[in-house]
């Protein structure tokens, strides 16, 4: 900076460091591992110093007057002398506020307190006027916020929160002055006509719009384009108004008829004013009622459009738009005879005029000269809907810094969110399925969206090409469906996202290429819910799967199914661990019944094969196993003292602490067709769900041929519950009653 080329005006600058929130993403200057203020300046000898402030001491949490996480500080002040020089004065001003412009009370102060706490003479701190409730959001590209949230910001912490229910679209833009014209006489061109379209859309993006508002067609369900009419004036307002224009005429004729009076030669036209570069041009307007629109509409984009091929946007300096909450009223149009009774009774009591309107977002799109004749369209903003049961939602509930920190919880935890999701689904759909039935039967059109949701609003800023819409349908249709970082044309690429799909389901997580990529969240629209990684749009890695039955599995995916090591909690308590084969348990695995049973071997393609054993606190079974069935030489082994509990046995010696316990060798043989391979699809698997893994198949006795080839003998006691660990990298599970704890 050079102080000396500052307007003479200019007497004091704050510097201030803020950081927007980022939905998803712990994004604040609290969580910053260095922060630090920095300044180099030089005097008129030429001598250099050097100054530092570390900020990061100030963002520490103070319980009782900062303890919520710092987003904003107006880090120092450099204001002019009265002796003329320039001094630089640390402020270390911290906020919560992630934008400079909810800041503004508190930077007054700043300036304020560098009269009343340091004594310097500044005519800033002697005009200026401090208003609590001035918040200016100035808001930045990819801001995504809850019109609720954003509400709050602007009113003061003493009010209650007050539902956005109605709100109204500000439309700006503003031109280049137009090039000199080359020949003498030659008209100015005309400014470009510049067009505006609010195209709604439901879930279902290939089921297309469900309405549009646009320059043409003004007007849909919930939704209007243009301010209503003012109001018809009085006839005595009107009578007033005669009367002023008549005494304004008296004379003049007189004047203009004396001999030798000369005519009145015209009066210049007056300077060409000074053009606002901060001035809201408002160009037109548009009113949403959310009670009152569509109960499909999902979610809308707002575009500002010029499809003049010569032209494009080559003169257009700046398209703007503000989001501005009416719920409560709206500020009467100066002009308007509601404006000039409210300026009348301000002006009796010496309150300020009635404003019932918050400004919740501002956002621009700059353009420089002639640089953007092949932009036709600009998307400025999107507002949707965000369910309360999104995957988004369920990723809050848990209240981590990020979806990597979220899948990194423990595999209990998050069992126990992502069945709190599938819970409250179940009941959303209970709920919705009530209301529906019960409007049918009383004949009544349902209006509104019955699923429990709030609003949102994401600034884009996004400029394309293109002679129409349909130019730019998949960019259009990305903008609906994913909210995150865009580029018009590329690829969707994003650490911090969410998508919602044509069917219902929602994802939280990373993006990279087009597909799912890196820690994530899925909720099925079934009640299924899936948190962990994602490769190449798969799961893939390590996660955490809960089924709408309730049952659940821990463990490896690849390719969307399991694959690896991992733990198959089935709805009835039972459990498999161990390994898996494109969705089929596949290798050495144990599987604990609901009998306190527990069954070991060699799986293949989700059966059991091989030599196996299955034991229970006082019965080993020994047996060679054919697809799941005991088939060839076994052996049961029976633990006598352990039968207390079992029906049928009455001698005395049964209840001695140590044995005896016999093992008695036999065969089976197993029905025709048994053994056979099951039937498989065109891809080579068996027919079945992979997700929901069937139970394994216990011994069973039906078609079954049994031949005892000796004598029971008496044995060693068996172990129980088994020696057997549980398997490498899977959940540990209770042994002490056979099953999950």
């Amino acid at each position: 900076m050079f102080p000396k080329k500052f307007e003479r005006q200019v007497e004091v600058l704050l510097f201030v460091a803020s950081c927007p929130s980022i939905p998803g993403k712990k994004h604040d200057l609290s969580s910053s591992e260095k922060l630090e203020f920095a300044v180099s300046y030089r005097d008129e000898t030429g001598q250099s110093f050097d100054q530092s402030f570390d900020l990061k001491a100030l963002t520490a949490p103070i319980p009782g007057v900062m303890e919520s996480p710092v987003s904003s500080i107006i880090v120092a002040a450099m204001y002019l002398q009265a002796e003329g020089g320039w001094t630089l004065r640390d402020v270390g001003s911290c906020h919560p506020y992630d934008s400079p412009g909810l800041i503004i009370p508190e930077m007054k102060q700043a300036i304020r307190d560098l009269r009343d706490k340091f004594g310097v003479a500044l005519d800033a701190a002697d005009n200026l006027v401090i208003d609590p409730s001035e918040r200016v959001p100035l808001t930045r590209q990819w801001q995504d916020q809850a019109l609720e949230d954003a509400a709050t910001a602007r009113q003061d912490p003493g009010e209650g929160l007050k539902p956005v229910t109605r709100v109204r679209l500000d439309l700006s833009w503003t031109f280049w002055p137009p090039p000199p014209p080359t020949e003498e006489g030659e008209e100015p061109p005309e400014e470009p006509a510049l067009e505006f379209n609010l195209i709604m859309y439901q879930k279902d993006l290939e089921e297309g719009e469900v309405q549009s508002c646009t320059t043409g067609n003004r007007e849909g369900t919930g939704v209007r384009a243009g301010r209503p009419e003012p109001e018809e004036e009085d006839e005595e307002d009107e009578e007033a108004k005669e009367e002023e224009k008549e005494e304004e005429g008296e004379g003049e004729e007189g004047e203009e008829g004396e001999e030798g009076a000369e005519p009145k030669e015209p009066p210049p036209p007056p300077p060409a004013p000074k053009v606002d570069p901060y001035e809201f041009k408002e160009r037109d307007v548009i009113y949403l009622t959310f009670a009152e629109l569509p109960p499909d509409v999902r979610s809308m984009v707002l575009l500002v459009t010029n499809y003049d091929e010569e032209q494009g946007f080559s003169r257009v300096r700046s398209v703007r738009v503000r989001v501005v909450d009416v719920s409560a009223g709206e500020a009467p149009q100066p002009g308007t005879k509601a404006y000039k009774l409210a300026a009348a009774a301000a002006a009796e009591t010496g309150a300020p005029m009635p404003n019932p309107e918050r400004i919740l977002a501002d956002f621009s799109v700059l353009s420089k000269y002639e640089s953007d004749k092949n932009v036709t369209q600009v998307a400025l903003l999107k507002m949707y809907k965000e369910y309360t049961d999104s995957a988004f939602n369920v990723f809050r509930g848990a209240g981590v810094d990020d979806a990597g920190a979220f899948i990194a919880q423990d595999p209990e935890a998050l069992i126990k969110l992502l069945k709190e999701y599938g819970e409250a689904n179940k009941q959303a759909k209970a709920a919705l399925a009530a209301k529906q039935a019960a409007a049918e039967e009383a004949g009544e059109e349902i209006t509104t969206d019955l699923r429990p949701h709030v609003w949102r609003f994401r600034m884009l800023g996004l400029c394309f090409g293109g002679e129409s819409l349909e130019a730019v349908e998949h960019d259009i249709k990305n903008l609906v469906a994913f909210d995150g970082e865009l580029a018009p044309g590329a690829k969707r690429s994003c650490d911090t996202c969410r998508t919602t799909y044509g069917n219902g389901d929602t994802y939280f997580g990373s993006y990279a290429d087009d597909l799912k990529h890196g820690p994530g969240v899925y909720a099925f629209a079934t009640g299924a819910a899936y948190a962990g990684e994602y490769a190449a749009g798969k799961r893939h890695g390590k996660g955490v799967m809960v089924f709408p039955d309730g049952g659940t599995y821990v463990g490896d995916f690849a390719a969307d199914k399991f694959e690896g090591q991992g733990q198959y909690r089935y709805p009835d308590g039972s459990v498999y661990t161990g390994s898996w084969g494109a969705g089929q348990k596949h290798g050495p695995g144990v599987y604990w019944d609901t009998a306190k049973g527990c069954l070991r071997g060699e799986w293949q393609k989700g059966l059991l094969v091989g030599t196996g054993t299955y034991d229970q606190p006082a019965v080993r079974l020994e047996a060679e196993f054919v697809r799941g069935m005991p088939a060839g030489k076994a052996t049961y082994t029976l633990t006598a003292h352990r039968t207390l509990d079992m029906p049928c046995f009455a001698a005395g010696h049964i209840q001695a602490p140590t044995g005896p316990t016999l093992a008695l060798p036999c065969s089976y043989g197993i029905p025709p067709g048994s053994g056979d391979e099951p039937q498989l699809d065109e891809d080579g698997q068996p027919i079945e769900d992979p997700d929901k893994p069937p139970l394994p198949a216990h011994p069973k006795y039906e078609g079954l041929s049994y031949t005892a080839e000796a004598l029971p003998d008496q044995v060693d006691d068996t172990v129980f519950p088994p020696e057997q660990p549980p398997i490498q990298n899977v959940p540990a599970f209770s042994v002490s009653t056979g099953l999950v704890a």
